[in-house]
């Protein structure tokens, strides 16, 4: 049997019996199979067969493993399989993993696991990614990481989104982004936003 396997004997096993499991089957590997599997192994896995882990078997992944998946397996991920990364797992994901996932999934996140992601991370999110997350996960954002957001990224944020900027936020914008920000995002400040997007203007 599959599951009374040893962690030897999984090692073994070649991509094509790999590739020949059920999702059924792989949804019943266990924590200690999954952490032998070599990257081979995995890219052997469908996008079914990771949309059929449990969050527990996901989380069993070292960094180098889950960089192992393609942006197709990241992108195939629910919201809850996504929201259960670890932190290290996260900030361990490449930028085109990061673009991958599905902006519903992104927005599963946790303000504090948001706030951990790389720059180069943050600045491969895409318009829709950003414009998916809520105020509260937008406001979460360091400084350093809302400077890294793209001027797409910016240009298509909410009115909502941009009223609730903090003003050490919108002093860290780079001339580029001030000038993304649609008219109405703009008339959405306050006077102490507007000031302080002016004074980091005025230091760029």
């Amino acid at each position: 049997m599959l599951f009374r396997s040893t962690t030897d004997q999984v090692k073994v096993l070649g991509t094509e019996d790999i590739a020949a499991f059920s999702t059924t089957q792989v949804a019943g590997f266990t924590t200690a199979q999954l952490a032998v599997f070599s990257t081979q192994q995995l890219r052997a896995l469908s996008v079914a067969d990771y949309a059929a882990f449990s969050t527990t078997q996901l989380r069993a992944f070292d960094t180098t493993q889950l960089q192992a998946l393609s942006t197709a397996a990241i992108e195939g991920l629910s919201s809850t399989q996504v929201a259960a990364l670890t932190s290290a797992q996260l900030i361990a994901l490449t930028t085109q993993q990061v673009g991958a996932i599905e902006a519903a999934d992104l927005s599963a996140l946790t303000t504090a696991n948001l706030s951990r992601l790389l720059e180069d991370q943050v600045r491969a999110l895409t318009t829709a990614q950003v414009a998916a997350l809520s105020s509260t996960q937008v406001v979460g954002l360091t400084t350093a990481q809302f400077a890294a957001l793209t001027t797409q990224a910016i240009a298509g944020m909410s009115s909502t989104q941009v009223a609730a900027l903090t003003t050490a936020q919108l002093a860290a914008l780079t001339t580029a982004q001030a000038v993304a920000l649609e008219p109405a995002d703009v008339a959405a400040l306050s006077t102490t936003q507007l000031r302080a997007l002016e004074i980091g203007r005025a230091h760029v």
